[in-house]
């Protein structure tokens, strides 16, 4: 079954009441929330939110982001076994900008650092891809056997290009759709390409009755309501009950 994830970005005013009543209402519909690191500018680390949504909430609902570039080896082997503990199974490495002079390592270094903790503990790691980049570097990014790929910029006019990803290799797809607020600007600078409700619902069920995505990640940046609605929808249209 299509499994459906919401992005939960954390604001700048944000609590951990805050994020908890978020948290909580965003769960009712969604099987899992995907944590960002450092959302929209803000200094919010996506491990240890993660790690507190694990608490309250269970380690399969919670997927959380960790930036290589802020981590040793030594250091992000303890991050991921850290969060693994707290029931933690599915981890995203990204490189993130580097703060100051930047110390870690590269996502794929940090796969193959962490490839044993897939048997150990029964993690699943992550890449992120972007449909704007040329297929040859999505290949060689999917050369490193990432267990699954968050997949950016998804729009009507690449989908092809996400069936030839589809046959690139076995790592599980989980596209966002990234919708607009309808009434307002969002909070900070989006870099993904933005869909309506009506073209995220349509990108949505074409994608699934291709096979082409274990997932689907939605992102409404700012606007937790629409992100419920959109969970409705997708549940209505692609008959998950």
């Amino acid at each position: 079954m299509v499994e459906l994830w919401v992005e939960l970005e954390p604001r700048k005013a944000y609590t951990w009441k805050d994020l908890r009543e978020a948290a909580s209402r965003l769960l009712s519909c969604f099987d899992a929330i995907d944590i960002p690191d450092q959302p929209l500018g803000t200094h919010y680390s996506a491990p240890i939110i993660s790690a507190a949504i694990a608490r309250d909430f269970g380690g399969e609902r919670a997927i959380a982001h960790i930036r290589t570039v802020d981590y040793t080896p030594n250091a992000l082997k303890s991050i991921a076994r850290s969060l693994t503990a707290l029931g933690i199974r599915r981890l995203v490495l990204l490189r993130g900008d580097p703060l100051g002079s930047g110390i870690g390592v590269t996502p794929e270094g940090g796969l193959e650092l962490l490839r044993s903790y897939k048997v150990k503990y029964g993690v699943n790691l992550g890449l992120i891809l972007s449909l704007r980049k040329p297929l040859e570097a999505i290949a060689e990014r999917l050369s490193y056997s990432p267990d699954f790929a968050l997949i950016l910029n998804l729009t009507r006019e690449n989908i092809e290009k996400l069936e030839r990803v589809k046959s690139l290799g076995k790592a599980k797809l989980y596209p966002y759709l990234v919708v607009a607020p309808p009434n307002s600007s969002p909070p900070g600078k989006v870099t993904s390409a933005m869909l309506s409700v009506k073209e995220a619902l349509d990108l949505a069920v074409e994608i699934v009755e291709r096979g082409l995505a274990e997932g689907l990640v939605v992102s409404v940046p700012g606007d937790d309501d629409l992100k419920l609605q959109l969970c409705r929808g997708l549940r209505r249209e692609l008959s998950l009950g």
